[in-house]
């Protein structure tokens, strides 16, 4: 099985990013790391490798920060009948299994994708989507990511 990474990296975004959207990255230095491990556990910076603690990242983050899994919660309430399962209840499983892309990217900007736009990307590359088989659609907005 190959593996395909496609995640990206977790980086300020306000420049592009709408306000309700953004990922911010404030990074906090070794000089900070030196006071918060005295603050903490009041070790001298004499003990400390070159008179410097740790460093540290403060993320914040959007359901939408840069790759990512849409729970069923997302998108309603409910789902099936019951409620729907939220990020932290998706099972693992749900998330690795072997993997098909639909490649949309002939679809115009804004125009909606249709049941029949996916059945024929799937002809065209002789497959058939089977339970559990995770669905990658490409659209080609991946030449766009860091951009309003």
């Amino acid at each position: 099985m190959r593996f395909i990474d496609l995640s990206l990296p977790l980086d300020n975004n306000r420049h592009w990013a709408p306000w309700w959207a953004r990922t911010v990255v404030h990074r906090r230095d070794h000089r900070f790391g030196r006071w918060a491990m005295w603050w903490l556990f009041r070790v001298s910076p004499r003990w400390l490798q070159g008179g410097l603690g740790w460093a540290n990242e403060h993320l914040s983050l959007s359901t939408h920060a840069t790759t990512h899994v849409d729970a069923p919660w997302h998108y309603g309430p409910t789902s099936a009948g019951r409620p729907a399962k939220t990020i932290d209840q998706i099972p693992l499983e749900w998330c690795y299994a072997p993997g098909v892309v639909l490649d949309l990217r002939h679809q115009q900007d804004g125009e909606s994708i249709q049941p029949a736009d996916l059945e024929q990307a799937v002809a065209q590359i002789r497959y058939t989507i089977r339970p559990r088989d995770i669905v990658l659609i490409r659209t080609g907005n991946d030449q766009r990511y860091g951009t309003p």
